[in-house]
């Protein structure tokens, strides 16, 4: 989905407008069975701002970030935690 909001300007002002209709288009392209489906690896960074959208945007109920831990550089590994927010 992330990729859908780099090629079309609808796609990314419906993600910018409601995070859950943009989930929404992204499961009914999934399940048309027309998706592009690729692999992508996340930063830091890039991994924070997703998780942020999607709790903030309440397609992920109940959580909340409480640390990140950033990678140094030389490798790839990351850390995020979460709590219980209900």
């Amino acid at each position: 989905m992330e990729f859908a909001k780099v090629i079309s300007e609808d796609l990314k002002q419906k993600s910018i407008a409601s995070p859950k209709e943009f989930y929404k288009w992204g499961c009914e392209n999934f399940e048309s069975g027309l998706a592009d489906a690729h692999c992508h690896v996340w930063t830091d960074e890039e991994f924070f701002t997703q998780m942020e959208y999607l709790i903030d945007g309440d397609i992920i109920e109940g959580l909340e970030i409480v640390d990140k831990q950033y990678n140094d550089g030389d490798y790839n590994e990351f850390l995020i935690a979460f709590k219980s927010s209900e």
